[in-house]
């Protein structure tokens, strides 16, 4: 068994752009699983198509709160790259 120190443990933020409004289903300080519906896909971008954008980084500073460092993200057990497009069942 591995064992993970507190301090090993950092606060991620997963930011979704081009979401209908209402359609969240999650809250601050909620918690997804694997599977866990999150929102509905929308298009507020006036592209000819419904799709979003994901972004994982650390939280930034007060100042710049969007500008901390980006991670990593696995979708369907591979990692994303700029321009993926995800099919979803």
């Amino acid at each position: 068994m591995t064992r993970l120190d507190a301090a090993q443990f950092i606060a991620l933020w997963i930011l979704l752009s081009h979401l209908p409004p209402g359609s969240v289903r999650l809250r601050p300080g909620s918690r997804a699983v694997v599977g866990d519906g999150v929102d509905s896909v929308g298009n507020s971008s006036g592209t000819g198509e419904r799709h979003w954008h994901t972004h994982a980084q650390v939280p930034g500073s007060a100042e710049g709160p969007l500008g901390g460092e980006p991670r990593p993200i696995q979708l369907n057990g591979r990692f994303a790259v700029r321009g993926d497009q995800i099919e979803t069942p």
